[in-house]
């Protein structure tokens, strides 16, 4: 994995392994790394875990927090995904991850987490669902 990682982070600034059942990996070519566990839930389907996961994994990334809280942002949506039969996740599932990933924002905002918070100027969250938009 190490080697793969590498020969990415030639052509790239950050590489992340989603590995399903065993969570995931990322490395940032200055150097950082960090992994996180796979939810630990009952598998109903795996259809628009990937997704969910990038998106997770993202709006953490866009927030400006570390690799660990991206990771664990990424695995509480890829897992979310996989409780439910197909890509949408009903309003109960998206209430719990949505409290999960605050949550993970609330511990880096805290210096809970490994790093800290660090926000990125200029990304804001723009309403309720999660979205982002860039403010200039």
């Amino acid at each position: 994995m190490e080697a793969a990682q590498a020969f990415v982070l030639q052509h790239a600034r950050l590489c992340v392994v989603s590995m399903g059942a065993r969570g995931c990996c990322a490395r940032s070519a200055a150097g950082d790394s960090a992994s996180a566990p796979a939810g630990g839930v009952r598998v109903v389907d795996t259809i628009g875990a990937g997704d969910h996961f990038a998106s997770g994994f993202l709006y953490a990334h866009l927030l400006g927090l570390g690799l660990r809280e991206c990771c664990a942002a990424g695995c509480a949506a890829g897992s979310a995904a996989c409780t439910v039969s197909g890509a949408t996740l009903p309003a109960d599932v998206w209430e719990q991850l949505r409290s999960r990933v605050s949550d993970i924002v609330g511990l880096a905002a805290s210096g809970g987490a490994a790093g800290g918070f660090q926000k990125r100027a200029g990304v804001v969250p723009a309403d309720e669902a999660g979205a982002l938009c860039m403010a200039s």
